[in-house]
């Protein structure tokens, strides 16, 4: 007697969930037909970045300011208004400076912190559009599949279209914006003009999925989960990745704003970014099973 289809497609379902446990033994069911893979196969990402100093994002040498007459010969308690002014004397209106990967986190790079002076200079009107003030951007790459990982997945998910990846997102648990006295971090989320995460592609694009309170959800003891928007270039780029069982890394990229009237309130000095979050794939067994019928 035949098989019916749906005992196949029974057998088949238990067997890709079956396949996919072995591929992520941190794997759990999300739904009746998910299941999300996350540690310890993505790792998890932590981050605290201090802002770099006005000297070395201005790209100016203390000779350099010291010849200025009236100008600081040091910015060590710099502020963001220093910042734009070292900056416009730098005659540049954007400064790039590559971070250091934080110790035992090999699973980051490519860190660096960008400022951008908005004040109507044409070369930075792309990136400024209509804003005025100074703005902080983080960048970084964070693994979602090494090569060991990347092997099992293409063993798993042959012949699976990318349909088969749910939902790509992150789980936070802790993400501030932080201004540093006395040792103490004092979140400064609320002081900026506008915060944004997102994810960014090899062309630029990029898929924004938290802004401004977003950030203010993640609390101490109260992690938050953020999906990345399913229709986007990006991540339709990393799906496809991932379903491909290639090495795939995520760009994530931070932007905090200060407004041109707010710009002596925050410090370069002390600031920074601390982050830890988990990377997460949903995996949607029922087309894993269907590809393997």
């Amino acid at each position: 007697m035949k098989t019916s289809l749906r005992s196949r497609l029974g057998v088949a379902l238990l067997a890709a969930a079956l396949s996919l446990g072995l591929l992520s033994s941190c794997a759990f069911v999300e739904s009746a037909a998910q299941l999300l893979v996350g540690s310890p196969q993505v790792p998890r990402v932590t981050l605290d970045i201090a802002w770099p100093s006005v000297e070395s994002l201005s790209g100016l040498s203390q000779q350099e300011m010291a010849s200025i007459q009236g100008f600081p010969t040091t910015f060590k308690w710099g502020t963001l208004a220093h910042l734009q002014g070292a900056l416009t004397m730098s005659g540049e209106c954007s400064m790039v400076k590559d971070g250091e990967t934080p110790p035992n986190q090999t699973k980051l790079s490519k860190l660096s912190v960008r400022a951008t002076n908005c004040v109507g200079d044409p070369r930075c009107a792309g990136r400024c559009k209509a804003f005025e003030g100074v703005e902080v951007e983080i960048r970084f790459d964070v693994e979602l599949l090494n090569e060991a990982n990347a092997k099992k997945v293409r063993e798993e998910l042959s012949d699976t279209s990318s349909d088969a990846i749910v939902q790509i997102r992150l789980r936070f648990f802790t993400l501030d914006v932080y201004q540093a006295i006395d040792a103490i971090k004092e979140n400064t989320n609320a002081r900026y003009a506008a915060l944004e995460m997102s994810l960014s592609g090899a062309d630029g694009q990029e898929a924004i999925f938290m802004r401004d309170r977003d950030f203010d959800l993640v609390k101490p003891g109260k992690p938050q989960r953020f999906d990345v928007d399913s229709t986007s270039p990006v991540t339709h780029a990393l799906k496809a990745s991932v379903v491909a069982g290639k090495v795939t890394s995520a760009t994530v990229v931070v932007r905090a704003r200060v407004a041109q009237p707010d710009l002596y309130e925050l410090m370069m000095t002390g600031g920074g970014l601390v982050l830890d979050a988990q990377p997460e794939i949903v995996i949607n067994v029922l087309e894993v099973a269907k590809s393997k019928l």
